[in-house]
């Protein structure tokens, strides 16, 4: 996977299972460089160019930036729309849909004894199992640990919702080039890609672009 940018002369080769570090030393560059790629990913422009051998890739569904790891959610609308489409397609594609159907017909059984007892009609919508799961509050549970929640985030984004690259930004305030490299290489098993936007170089980074405070590359 690679990630360009023409007017900026930058070509980041992604690899699976190690992490590539951007690091830019003038603080208003990287602030600039982020925010140019956080604004053409939401809006799909292509100053930025994501690509996969010849093909290129929709930045919006194939990346997802992180400012944060706090603000990471394992439960945003994104992943719970996603969860509920896989699991209503593996209920459609196993014997688990007659039992559905089975659930669903009891429901209006019991639906209409209730409403026989009333002394007031209602009445109800009962079709889609869709709208029962929704009800069920399905959810992933949160792990304790900062760098195992990431993990997991990583996880459940490439298998719900296809994501191959993942950004962090200053990712390193808070881990190890060792624990980055952790996450790096179990993304790489999923297939996914690693890129940390830096402001400073800790010596410990094996692939990596390094731009001094003058927008200068450093060899």
């Amino acid at each position: 996977m690679k990630l360009v940018n023409c007017n900026r002369q930058l070509s980041i080769e992604l690899k699976n299972r190690e992490a590539f570090f951007l690091i830019m030393e003038s603080e208003r560059a990287l602030r600039e460089l982020v925010n140019e790629l956080f604004l053409s990913v939401r809006e799909d422009t292509e100053d930025w160019i994501l690509s996969e051998g010849e093909e290129i890739e929709k930045k919006s569904s194939r990346m997802e930036i992180i400012f944060s790891p706090w603000m990471v959610d394992l439960n945003n609308k994104k992943i719970q729309k996603g969860l509920l489409k896989r699991i209503l397609k593996l209920l459609q594609q196993g014997v688990e849909m007659d039992r559905v159907q089975s659930i669903l017909e009891e429901l209006r059984v019991l639906l209409d004894h209730l409403n026989d007892e009333l002394a007031f009609g209602f009445e109800y919508e009962l079709e889609d199992v869709s709208e029962i799961l929704k009800e069920c509050g399905i959810c992933f549970p949160e792990e304790g640990d900062l760098l195992a929640r990431l993990n997991q985030y990583i996880k459940i984004c490439s298998e719900l919702l296809n994501i191959k690259l993942f950004v962090f930004i200053g990712m390193r305030n808070y881990f190890t080039c060792d624990e980055i490299s952790m996450l790096a290489m179990e993304a790489g098993y999923l297939g996914c890609s690693i890129l940390c936007i830096e402001n400073t170089c800790s010596g410990a980074e094996k692939d990596m672009i390094l731009i001094d405070k003058d927008l200068c590359r450093v060899v």
